[in-house]
């Protein structure tokens, strides 16, 4: 049982401890404050991490149903569900995805975050991009509010490799 005593922590002499100090309690709750300030940070930015990776799965994902359907089509569709996904979102509703445009020689899909929604606070990577031409596929993003740039670029940052 816990006892909060105004004295010096002691033990009885029997192997059992008395209780804790003020103090004690104290300096435990301010340690465990200290290393909640830094965790909680890291914790927000991983999320953000793992639900980014998602959308680049979606995106090849979109990628490999759309060549799918090239194969048997005579142009890539614009349409999304019918490459599967007849709710435009990436699996946890992060990103909301789309083909932007598709014609008989290529696709540009895109994943956004989705505001309100859990990636809206990634500014740095609220868009990303997979861009196919001929036989050139093509990656991007932009952050909020940011134009995609022409030709696509930037995708150290949100792909996590050139």
């Amino acid at each position: 049982m816990l006892r909060i005593e105004p004295g010096p922590s002691v033990w009885d002499g029997q192997g059992g401890h008395c209780g804790f100090t003020l103090v004690e309690m104290l300096l435990a709750l301010g340690v465990v404050a200290v290393l909640a300030t830094l965790a909680v940070p890291n914790l927000a930015e991983a999320l953000q991490r793992s639900r980014r990776i998602e959308a680049v799965s979606a995106l090849g994902a979109l990628q490999q149903a759309q060549e799918r359907h090239r194969s048997t089509e005579p142009a890539y569709t614009t349409d999304i569900a019918l490459l599967g996904w007849p709710e435009a979102h990436s699996a946890s509703g992060a990103y909301t995805l789309e083909v932007e445009q598709a014609d008989d020689t290529g696709y540009r899909l895109v994943a956004r975050a989705r505001s309100p929604g859990p990636q809206a606070a990634d500014v740095r990577c609220a868009t990303l991009v997979v861009q196919v031409r001929g036989a050139v596929a093509t990656r991007g993003s932009a952050c909020s509010g940011c134009a995609l740039a022409e030709p696509l670029a930037d995708i150290e940052r949100c792909w996590g490799a050139p």
